[in-house]
């Protein structure tokens, strides 16, 4: 069996859980020596995928936390609401 370093479970799925599967499923093949050369490079290549992916989320979940109005607390909405002003004469 020659491993050349890429998986269909890269192109079925995008989910940080595949590749995370993926780096354990490379560590049992160096362990029971299937693969040897292409192991480390492989590794590399799927955790440096995997952590470009999380940035990627992470900027939109930024994108979406500036997007989103916020909720306002019940101290906040206490303090929104205008003071009376009287409007009789004094």
């Amino acid at each position: 069996m020659l491993y050349k370093g890429r998986s269909i479970w890269n192109k079925m799925s995008g989910s940080h859980q595949v590749r995370k599967n993926h780096l354990a499923f490379l560590d049992l093949l160096k362990k029971d020596k299937v693969i040897e050369d292409s192991y480390e490079t492989s590794k590399a290549y799927f955790q440096k995928d995997f952590e470009k992916e999380c940035e990627t989320m992470r900027e939109k979940m930024n994108k979406n936390k500036t997007a989103l109005p916020k909720d306002l607390s019940p101290n906040q909405k206490e303090a929104k609401k205008p003071n009376p002003v009287p409007h009789g004469k004094l």
